[in-house]
């Protein structure tokens, strides 16, 4: 008896163990010195993480729907994020794909990154990886947003505009096909006459073609403020194929929904796909959303330099326009009625001055009449 005793208290104690041992996960404390975008972080040592288990909005080329979402995602990343001390944790399921390093980002407060923005209805849950840590939290958060129509759950009339879009470009697929057959070949030739945008061509025929793998802003009235980037890679993709003969491969995908060709775009004497090019060049980045995957690891290692190296556009233009910190001695127009605006976002109290670069568009909750008003009242100077 006792011996069982005895087996049972030994057995009981390891399991005990075991699971102590489990919530012990291995978290790093960091600083974050950059929101790159509203996915990728860089932090004090340089090192850039992507976020994992959410898909947010497009900060470069926002889709309709998400146009709303995109920056104000982005200026809550700032907030919570920058110069802020917080743990990391790598996704093990993820560490050996290509790229920044992926991993789930605990605040100071205790939450979880992506939760926060789950439950304010920000970003999308991705459930192609249910197997992550932290999964049902997650989707716990997203359901209480959906729940509550919170951000973009309540634009369903977007959604449904989407789902018109889609069904318009099925219809009109069997056409197109019939109309370049020779350009659905796995290789196919054909000459630059324009370029559209940093992603974009137009051959001598008409046929658009749509460089497969990467993505840039389009240039000018750009709603994500990023003119000058999608300005830029316009002009860099110009010197590298306006009025030249390309040789164009396919991987899975023929075309996009608004009928233009998916391809890489070679060079006849080039070895490197200028799809890549752009990529190491800094004006454009590595984007997948369709099943094409034959160089998506080459493509995600070429981003992962031009983010550490700042390369074209990601130093002239995105650093310029986001991260610089000159903007903060720009005098703006004041609202005589307000001042000093505050601002409340999950219980964070900050206040802008005319200094700050989002003060006229601020919708404030309370108004002050000086700063020195707002800190007695608890806010702090956005950094």
């Amino acid at each position: 008896m006792w011996r069982r005793f005895g087996f049972g208290a030994l057995l009981l104690f390891l399991l005990l163990g075991n699971a102590s041992s489990a919530h012990a996960l291995p978290w790093e404390e960091v600083s974050v010195r950059k929101v790159l975008d509203n996915s990728h972080f860089q932090l004090s040592d340089d090192r850039v993480v992507r976020q994992v288990g959410i898909v947010p909005p497009d900060l470069l080329a926002p889709t309709l729907a998400e146009r709303p979402l995109c920056r104000k995602t982005f200026r809550l990343l700032k907030i919570l994020l920058v110069g802020e001390s917080v743990k990391i944790l790598p996704e093990e399921s993820f560490e050996n794909s290509p790229g920044p390093l992926p991993v789930h980002l605990k605040l100071s407060e205790g939450e979880y990154l992506a939760e926060v923005l789950l439950r304010e209805g920000l970003t999308l849950l991705e459930r192609k990886d249910p197997d992550i840590r932290f999964f049902s939290t997650y989707e716990k958060a997203e359901k209480e947003a959906r729940e509550n129509f919170r951000g973009r759950w309540g634009d369903t009339d977007v959604q449904k505009a989407r789902r018109k879009i889609r069904a318009q470009a099925s219809r009109a697929s069997q056409e197109f096909r019939k109309k370049y057959a020779p350009f659905f070949a796995p290789i196919a030739v054909g000459k630059v006459q324009r370029v559209l945008s940093g992603d974009l061509v137009e051959l001598e025929n008409g046929l658009q073609i749509r460089l497969l793998g990467i993505q840039t802003p389009p240039p000018g009235n750009n709603p994500s403020g990023l003119d000058c980037f999608g300005t830029a890679a316009q002009k860099h993709l110009s010197s590298l194929l306006e009025e030249k003969t390309v040789w164009l491969q396919k991987d899975v995908s023929d075309f996009g929904e608004r009928r233009e060709l998916l391809r890489y775009v070679f060079l006849p004497e080039e070895r490197v796909s200028v799809n890549e090019q752009m990529i190491r060049d800094g004006f454009a980045r590595s984007f997948w959303i369709t099943d094409d995957h034959r160089l998506k690891e080459v493509f995600e290692d070429a981003q992962l330099r031009a983010y550490q190296e700042a390369a074209g556009a990601w130093q002239s233009c995105v650093g310029a326009l986001l991260f610089s910190e000159k903007n903060k001695g720009i005098s703006r127009p004041i609202d005589r009625d307000c001042p000093v605006k505050g601002n409340i976002s999950r219980g964070k109290k900050t206040f802008h001055t005319s200094a700050s670069g989002w003060y006229q568009r601020l919708q404030p909750e309370r108004c002050f009449a000086t700063e020195a008003e707002a800190l007695d009242a608890g806010f702090e100077k956005v950094k």
